[in-house]
C-alpha cells in the first residue's frame, strides 16, 4: 500500500495472472484501508494484508452481516460492471481489472447501451 500515492500494489506470486500490477485508489477506498490496517508497519518481504489474514476478515465480515453466498470475487464483477454503467471505455476497464485481453472485458458491455448512442450523438452534435 503506498497511501501517499494512493496505489494498492499486487505482487505477481499472489496474482492469478502472476503479473505485478498497481492499482490506483480513490479516497473512499484508501480511508477504509486505512482504518482496518491499523497501526501495522509493512516489512518488505510481508504484506499489510496477507492472503490469509484476508480471507479471514472477510469471511467474518460476511457472517456478522448474515450475507450467505457471496464471495470476494463478486466485488470485481460489481466494480467492473459500475466502470462500465458509469461511461468509462471498455480498455480502462480492462486495465483496472488485469484482463489481459479486452475479450475477457466484453463481458460488461452490454451494461452501457447508452455509450453507443452518446457516441454517435457527438458525431451529430447533439
Amino acid at each position: 500500500m503506498d497511501f501517499k500515492r494512493k496505489i494498492l500494489t499486487v505482487h505477481g506470486k499472489g496474482a492469478k495472472s502472476k503479473q505485478t500490477r498497481h492499482i490506483p485508489l480513490n479516497a473512499t477506498a484508501c480511508a477504509v484501508l486505512k482504518t482496518h490496517k491499523g497501526k501495522v508497519t509493512p516489512l518488505p518481504s510481508m504484506p499489510v494484508f496477507g492472503q490469509h489474514e484476508f480471507r479471514k476478515a472477510f469471511t467474518a465480515l460476511l457472517k456478522t452481516a448474515k450475507i450467505d453466498n457471496f464471495r470476494f470475487h463478486d466485488c470485481r464483477h460489481t466494480f467492473a460492471s459500475r466502470l462500465v454503467m458509469a461511461g468509462i471505455p471498455l480498455n480502462t476497464v480492462r486495465e483496472l481489472m488485469g484482463h489481459a485481453s479486452l475479450e475477457m472485458t466484453l463481458i460488461y458491455a452490454h451494461l452501457a447501451p447508452d455509450n453507443l448512442h452518446h457516441a454517435v450523438d457527438i458525431l451529430g452534435g447533439a
